[in-house]
């Protein structure tokens, strides 16, 4: 039997970093995902949808620097 894995949460801090990364220097999601040792690279695209579609992330007056 396989030991059961926790979900992390992250705070939006730390996701509009890794979102700003990705857009200011250009570093793909699975290069993003090893670097800050996430489980997955849809898990930074799914952040970067929600930060550019979305817009849950960053407040109105942020956005599209």
């Amino acid at each position: 039997m396989k030991p059961r894995r926790s979900k992390n949460r992250y705070s939006q801090d730390f996701k509009k970093k890794i979102v700003q990364e990705y857009i200011q220097k250009n570093i793909s999601f699975p290069k993003l995902a090893i670097k800050y040792e996430l489980s997955n690279a849809g898990m930074v695209a799914n952040w970067f949808k929600d930060y550019t579609i979305g817009r849950k992330l960053i407040p109105k007056d942020e956005r599209w620097m």
